[in-house]
């Protein structure tokens, strides 16, 4: 968009011509303004900036995926700050999110390693994860874990707001996230098949091996695969299990009824009592929480809420249980204090939150 463009829509916004895409666009770039103006803007202000804007458009306007349009013109519009006298005329005035005083910081490293014989070892938080060699454990950097590998199944699991790093003996990798547990064998030698199970989610890379198939099992589900790169959501929290494959292809079975389905990159298999439904998805999402982001797409707040409390170890407490069912959209970074989750949130004019020690109470945005 040229200057004499952004002039021109500047006019109309102050006309009250504005389309509804054109008027988000002129608010994105007006909150960032006066952001400007008395903090440091950074890049979550930026996200709930715009997840507020977004979240005011039209259902319809929404599908038409005017979003990447306008992020960027709204990137262009900063450049000419200057211009920016006609807001000001207009009299609009932003309320800012409130401040947190009490900071709940984000979770970190932190897993613990039972063996087969019942000793349970605390793995260290300085570490991101651990190695399955041929003699013993240790960990990613070299750091033996400890000696003599075992012959029988053992478990590393993750706390709520815990997260770490493992490769099996195969060179198979896996990221477990918060409150998650996966059982595996330290040595597949001799085996048909390389068998894990998992309870929680994690991310996968499975080293190729034609001839044992890999295999992952939870609930009622099971996921078969030689080699690719998928994500598996198997919490019990009522959401069901979910499977997200994003390079190679896998096998998703019914241990109930026997049904398998076949996933392609792209696609996400959903699995509840009533069978498995594939669908096609933004992949980006399923693995937002591996690359560092909370990414909401048309998420509840129920659910949003849902990550953020196994990340931050955090009880949620609703004031009206009906606003469990607003819709929010954005993404923020997980390292930040849990103050800018929620300031984001909050931009969206829709709820409000108390911090009362590790409880939020969240009530509507009118109350």
């Amino acid at each position: 968009m040229e200057e004499k463009g952004i002039r021109v829509l500047l006019i109309k916004y102050a006309e009250g011509k504005c389309t509804e895409e054109e008027k988000a666009l002129v608010e994105s770039a007006y909150l960032f303004e006066n952001a400007r103006h008395t903090d440091e803007l950074s890049k979550e202000d930026i996200s709930g900036d715009l997840a507020a804007i977004f979240n005011e458009l039209p259902r319809e306007s929404q599908k038409r995926q005017m979003w990447p349009k306008l992020v960027a013109a709204a990137c262009i519009i900063l450049a000419l700050s200057a211009m920016f006298y006609v807001f000001k005329k207009s009299g609009t005035e932003i309320k800012k999110p409130a401040n947190y005083t009490n900071a709940i910081l984000p979770g970190k490293n932190t897993a613990a390693l039972t063996l087969a014989s019942g000793e349970i070892i605390q793995l260290s938080g300085a570490k991101k994860g651990i190695v399955i060699q041929a003699t013993q454990i240790a960990y990613e950097d070299g750091t033996p874990v400890r000696g003599n590998i075992g012959s029988g199944y053992e478990t590393i699991s993750t706390p709520n707001g815990g997260q770490y790093q493992i490769v099996l003996s195969d060179g198979s990798r896996i990221m477990i996230n918060a409150a998650t547990s996966l059982k595996f064998l330290p040595n597949f030698h001799g085996l048909a098949t390389r068998t894990v199970e998992l309870k929680g989610e994690a991310y996968f890379e499975v080293t190729r091996d034609k001839l044992h198939p890999f295999l992952v099992t939870g609930g009622d589900q099971t996921v078969e695969v030689l080699g690719t790169h998928f994500n598996i959501t198997n919490y019990s929290d009522g959401h069901g299990i979910k499977t997200t494959l994003l390079e190679g292809a896998v096998k998703v079975s019914s241990l109930k009824t026997g049904v398998t389905r076949q996933l392609n990159p792209g696609q996400q298999a959903s699995f509840s009592g009533n069978g498995i439904n594939v669908k096609d998805v933004d992949v980006d999402d399923a693995v937002a929480w591996k690359n560092g982001y909370f990414m909401f797409n048309y998420e509840t707040l129920e659910e949003v809420m849902i990550k953020i409390s196994r990340w931050y170890d955090i009880e949620v407490r609703y004031e009206d249980p009906a606003i469990k069912s607003i819709v929010f959209f954005g993404t923020i970074s997980k390292f930040e204090s849990i103050s800018k989750v929620l300031n984001m949130l909050e931009r969206t004019k829709k709820v409000k939150f108390l911090i009362d020690g590790r409880v939020i109470k969240i009530k509507s945005y009118t109350n």
